[in-house]
């Protein structure tokens, strides 16, 4: 590893350091830094993300100069750069065969009290899963002016991550598991259910290399803040069909903690928007319960990995780097 001293903590001398010292064959920057500073962090990001790609570790430094926490710490940090580098996150069983786990989440200028000079007002970013184990992925993100724009391109970004799935295993998926990220008021729900959600279903048919006869089953799902534990629901979710074209159902159910540390009195609630296949409810309640376990929770505790993963990008994208990242063809999460 090269090692490189900085004279001061000003954000042009981590900018000027990169810049000097990045190339294309190293694959990981690691940066200690003494404080929090929002304006520094951006700047490392977008000279790492926009400018020259390149997985970055940011360690605050009183995090490592305490002993008693040390061990824990190392061990997040290096299975933090485990997985930036493409390495497997955690080993879980789907149960399932030659399917894609898709992650779409949303941000918006007014998540923030602040703008960045040149800010987007609104990203939608999609991550999504290469292979069976979860190591390879699939990420891009988009800007719109306006909301409706950004609905409406919801199956152009899913298009993309069937295809790139499509390059590396030669075949399209069969099942397709798709997680919006939480929604907050019933309107969101309308917008996906009207806009978002026919959009996916209508862009199958738009595939480059898609067979006439390619229906896979589809799972759409949205998820909730923690809110109240309602048992009877949790026990005795089932199936209620919507009348509609498709005659696909829509049901709802929950998942708790047993954890010490989370209320057993909370739960967060999972909407399944969209499902065609004729899976029980109880092997979909698994099957995302699954992709919650996927890697390290911290405090977003049950939320599947791969919808915070598309989190992250679209909060990255809008909020740190105020403008799309270079990302091509890599399939390791450098960003995050």
């Amino acid at each position: 590893p090269v090692h490189i001293q900085l004279e001061d903590e000003s954000t042009e001398s981590y900018v000027s350091a990169l810049r000097a010292n990045l190339t294309p064959k190293i694959q990981l920057v690691s940066i200690i830094v003494k404080s929090r500073r929002i304006d520094r962090y951006n700047a490392i990001k977008k000279v790492c993300c926009v400018e020259i790609p390149t997985a970055t570790e940011i360690v605050l430094r009183s995090t490592i100069a305490d002993d008693d926490i040390l061990p824990s710490v190392t061990f997040n940090i290096a299975r933090d750069i485990n997985f930036k580098l493409g390495g497997e996150i955690r080993p879980i069983n789907i149960n399932m065969q030659d399917y894609i786990a898709i992650g779409l989440a949303t941000w918006t200028s007014s998540c923030v009290s602040y703008t960045l000079p040149h800010h987007l007002d609104y990203v939608l970013a999609i991550v999504s899963s290469l292979n069976n184990s979860l190591s390879e992925w699939f990420s891009h993100a988009n800007s719109y002016v306006n909301d409706n724009d950004l609905h409406k391109n919801a199956g152009t970004l899913v298009r993309m991550a069937l295809e790139a799935y499509y390059q590396i295993n030669r075949v399209y998926p069969e099942r397709i598991l798709i997680c919006r990220d939480v929604f907050s008021t019933l309107d969101d729900i309308e917008k996906l259910t009207k806009i978002e959600i026919p959009s996916i279903v209508e862009c199958f048919q738009t595939l480059k290399y898609c067979p006439l006869d390619y229906k896979p089953k589809l799972i759409i799902f949205t998820l909730q803040k923690q809110m109240i534990y309602n048992y009877s629901d949790y026990v005795k979710t089932e199936k209620v069909t919507i009348p509609n074209k498709n005659e696909t159902s829509s049901y709802h159910f929950y998942l708790s903690s047993q954890r010490e540390e989370y209320s057993s009195i909370t739960a967060r609630q999972f909407l399944v928007l969209y499902d065609n296949t004729n899976y029980p409810v109880s092997f979909i309640q698994q099957t995302i319960l699954r992709l919650t376990l996927h890697g390290h929770q911290r405090r977003n505790f049950f939320i599947p990995s791969v919808c915070r993963f598309a989190h992250r990008l679209a909060a990255l994208t809008g909020e740190t780097l105020g403008e799309l990242p270079k990302i091509g063809s890599i399939t390791n999460l450098f960003y995050l």
